[in-house]
């Protein structure tokens, strides 16, 4: 009987190893931070040889760009898809601006739910702006997502990230309905609101029972800021 074995090494070499790097390096800021993230201590944790992760990332801010631009771009899809954006998955778009700022609101909060890591990450990224700034930027802005805050003081910054822009374009439809407010104001109102509903459910998860979160959630986005 001939017995057969394949090192973590040789698993990953077949194509999955970049896709490993990017999940655990996520793990690893989470619980590190961005000072003290290395490819080195990556591998080591995978098991690989300490080459193997520049077969697919030519140094660390190269990785770091990799996680922050893959998680920036499953929280862009899940805000699209929730309000059916063309080209996603969602259900078809909603007329009512209301109803769309509302399953705005929904999407964001669950997408933390379902990817707290990523929550912590953005956050991480807004304290390590100087860092990001000059390590990741391209074209002199740094990729941050707009769930963080951004580290940006100006909306026009702001809408280079898609994300933003969706909240900024869907927050513009609905001011019709909220006519004492500026734009400034509604944006700042509801993704406050948004982001500390995520915050504290992500911090307190049994907060709400399962099975009453979306209807729960619901009420409370429709609720005025």
């Amino acid at each position: 009987m001939m017995c057969y074995f394949f090192t973590m090494s040789e698993h990953y070499h077949h194509g999955n190893l970049r896709q490993a790097l990017l999940a655990e390096g996520l793990k690893m800021l989470n619980r590190e931070g961005v000072a003290a993230f290395s490819l080195r201590k990556l591998a080591q944790r995978l098991r690989v040889s300490h080459s193997a992760p520049y077969r697919h990332f030519k140094d660390k801010e190269d990785l770091l760009r990799g996680i922050v631009e893959e998680s920036t771009s499953k929280f862009r899809s899940a805000l699209e898809a929730s309000v059916g954006e063309p080209g996603n998955s969602g259900e078809e778009r909603k007329k009512d601006p209301k109803d769309k700022l509302v399953q705005l609101g929904l999407g964001y909060v669950k997408f933390y739910l379902e990817n707290p890591e990523v929550l912590t990450l953005f956050s991480l990224l807004t304290d390590e702006k100087a860092f990001l700034q000059g390590k990741l930027s391209r074209g002199g802005k740094a990729p941050l997502p707009g769930g963080a805050g951004c580290g940006s003081s100006s909306l026009d910054e702001l809408s280079s990230d898609e994300g933003f822009e969706l909240f900024r374009r869907i927050a513009r439809e609905a001011a019709p309905f909220h006519p004492e407010l500026s734009e400034r104001e509604i944006l700042l109102g509801y993704w406050s609101k948004v982001h500390g509903l995520a915050a504290i459910l992500v911090s307190m998860k049994n907060f709400i029972p399962p099975g009453e979160l979306e209807s729960m959630l619901e009420r409370v986005l429709r609720t005025p800021f």
